[in-house]
């Protein structure tokens, strides 16, 4: 009994220290600033808001308290938690019972000459195995956060992405709405002049097809919107989008960072920053396979009872492996060539990393230009040239069909408009993957949908 109450009292601090340790971590995570689930029963989660109005910031809380790849990491980092506690343990005493000399012939008949010893022996780790086990364990937890905070931006921006594209939707439906409303107008418009005598009816079966082209239109626009407002809503494990429309404004643009600025930035990368930790964890591993090539010892101890005297004597034993055969020098060959593998995947990592960056800064720049350039020329002109068509045609000088061009013009100059925004929104949320942070030096003035 009191061999072995120390050693519960030892299991019981353990538990208390791993709880109060987790507890203030949480704490410590929320007081960061970054937005956390709720995980205790008094958290409150937030929740998709029915038939309401939906911010970019509000589609990122939802997607961090609920989407479910976020919620397997955070139980892989408990599983790591919880063996980092195992490894930590000692191994347990053994307590063993011996009868000897008992049931045999002669002096030795029944249990008149038996012998019984009660003893308890305890494995003695030798070369700092349990040491070894500890670090790994602990370094085992490190890796399980970074991976978690690889995942936490992939979703970030997998959530930016899909709001850019609902943002997206919804202003092509209503692009498309307004298109359908001219169409109908200019049937009517043409109608009253054939009516008159004033054109072809030609031209009244050229502004009926437009209209039907348009209502195509708009169909495809809406069944897009129901796509993108799908997918936004799958980033926080939803089925069926519940929420109204999304809140937000695509033209909220700024010159790109250099590329140079950027790449300076990717030691932040969760993907790259984790190998440091990968590489303190495969030497830990190194150290361990060498401790476990280590011989341990039981040592025992105990009391012996002799029936025939009637005489109780102490016995003690110790025992030590003979190391001929294996000494763990297979593992040990292979955690020092996986060690030595660090340096080329953490380059590996960093190219591919840089080059995807390379990548997401041309589009961000191509997006940027193209919205700059149809906003303030492309645009304008269109639009004037518009009017002039319209007001050309009212008063005879063009035809139905000129004007119909012009216009169809300027209403994919839109579209393309709409399109050069949210590309550029969604080579930012790219980027911000990469660099693991916000596009813009200061975050104050950074651009949000």
């Amino acid at each position: 009994m009191n061999v072995l109450w120390p050693c519960r009292m030892r299991r019981a601090s353990v538990l208390l220290l791993l709880i109060a340790a987790m507890t203030v971590a949480g704490t410590q995570q929320g007081e960061a600033g970054e937005v956390t689930a709720g995980t205790g029963p008094w958290a409150v989660e937030p929740s998709e808001p029915t038939g309401g109005t939906l911010a970019l910031g509000d589609a990122l809380a939802l997607a961090l308290a609920n989407n479910p790849r976020l919620s397997v990491f955070d139980l892989e980092r408990r599983v790591r938690d919880a063996l980092a506690l195992q490894a930590s343990l000692r191994p347990s005493p053994e307590l063993s019972l011996e009868v000897e000399n008992f049931a045999g012939t002669g002096d030795f008949s029944g249990f008149g000459g038996a012998e019984y010893t009660l003893s308890l022996a305890q494995l003695f780790e030798l070369g700092g195995k349990r040491s070894g086990r500890q670090d790994v364990a602990a370094l085992d937890g490190e890796l399980a956060t970074w991976d978690y905070e690889a995942v936490r931006l992939e979703v970030l921006g997998e959530v930016t992405r899909a709001f850019v594209d609902v943002i997206a939707a919804q202003q092509e439906a209503e692009l498309a709405d307004g298109l359908v409303e001219v169409a109908q107008q200019d049937v009517a418009a043409v109608e009253r002049r054939v009516k008159a005598g004033a054109t072809s009816p030609v031209e009244l079966t050229r502004a009926r097809v437009a209209l039907a082209t348009a209502k195509m239109d708009r169909e495809s626009s809406t069944l897009a919107l129901t796509a993108a407002r799908a997918r936004l809503a799958a980033t926080w494990g939803s089925v069926e989008p519940e929420f109204g429309d999304a809140l937000g404004s695509l033209e909220r643009i700024s010159p790109p960072p250099g590329l140079e600025s950027l790449r300076n930035r990717l030691d932040a990368n969760p993907d790259i920053a984790r190998w440091q930790t990968e590489r303190d964890q495969r030497k830990a591993t190194v150290a361990l396979e060498r401790a476990l090539g280590k011989i341990d010892l039981v040592a025992g101890g105990g009391l012996r009872r002799i029936e025939e005297t009637g005489d109780n004597a102490f016995v003690a034993g110790l025992s030590i492996p003979l190391p001929f055969g294996d000494r763990n020098q297979g593992n040990v060959e292979a955690a020092e060539l996986r060690l030595g593998q660090v340096e080329k995947e953490r380059q590996a990592e960093v190219l591919t990393a840089s080059a995807a960056l390379a990548t997401s800064h041309a589009e961000l720049t191509a997006a940027y230009r193209s919205a700059e350039t149809l906003r303030d020329e492309i645009i304008p002109e269109a639009q004037e040239a518009m009017a002039k068509a319209e007001s050309a045609y009212l008063k005879g000088l063009f035809s139905y069909t000129d004007v119909l061009a012009v216009r169809t013009t300027y209403f994919e100059l839109r579209g393309r408009y709409i399109e050069s925004l949210a590309r550029y929104h969604g080579a930012v949320a790219d980027i911000e993957r990469l660099v693991a942070g916000p596009i813009a030096a200061d975050e104050q003035k950074q651009e949000r949908p």
